[in-house]
């Protein structure tokens, strides 16, 4: 790469970086805004142990803690979280039923609580791992697998139907009272990935080229 090149190179760099800046900044903003525990509750539901039977008691207690709850959530934050709160003995006795239908002797446990959360993607929209409030409900002794979605704003209807979650960004943004889910930026990505790559492709670039010919 003559320097000329070089230096083209450096100014569309630098161009990509700065409009990348500023995108990345609104990006974790908006993300910081999108996952405050005020705005979003997760459901997350632990089986009783890791064998066939109970993580399949799981995925049917999980549907029937969702029917119980479709339709009946409010469209505002506060008032959700009212309500889903107030209905956790229900969701204990939805759970219980449940698991009694399926022939298995142990119990469950709802709980309020803030717990922590891995990542977790929707289509286009990504909620960063970090602190959410959530309704834990735990089967028997709790030592099988996890299941967790956010049951407000509704994503979890979305998942277990399959729908696609892109479709409603409008009414869920809607619902978080004008704070938007993270949107995943490709650009933002990529030119930050670049731009750590730069300084080694540079020296590979250098190490390619053909030593200087002494015209003497």
């Amino acid at each position: 790469m003559n320097r000329g090149s070089r230096l083209r190179w450096l100014i569309a760099l630098a161009l990509l970086l700065a409009a990348a800046t500023a995108a990345g900044m609104d990006h974790r903003h908006r993300t910081v805004a999108a996952w405050n525990p005020d705005n979003l509750v997760r459901l997350h539901v632990v089986a009783h142990s890791e064998a066939h039977r109970d993580e399949q008691a799981k995925l049917a207690v999980r549907n029937a803690v969702l029917q119980h709850y479709a339709g009946r959530i409010p469209p505002a934050p506060q008032a959700a979280a009212g309500l889903i709160r107030r209905e956790l003995g229900r969701v204990e006795a939805v759970a219980a039923d449940t698991l009694r239908s399926r022939g298995l002797a142990y119990g469950a446990r709802a709980d309020w609580t803030v717990a922590e959360f891995p990542p977790g993607a929707y289509g286009e929209m990504v909620l960063p791992g970090g602190d959410y409030r959530a309704v834990r409900l735990v089967l028997g002794s709790g030592r099988g697998g996890n299941w967790w979605c956010v049951l407000f704003p509704p994503l979890c209807f979305l998942e277990v139907a399959g729908a696609d979650p892109s479709l409603s960004r409008e009414e869920l943004t809607r619902r978080l009272e004008g704070q938007p889910i993270a949107i995943r930026s490709w650009v933002w990505e990529r030119v930050n990935r670049l731009a750590h790559r730069w300084p080694s492709w540079t020296r590979w670039r250098e190490a390619r080229q053909p030593a200087p010919v002494d015209g003497n």
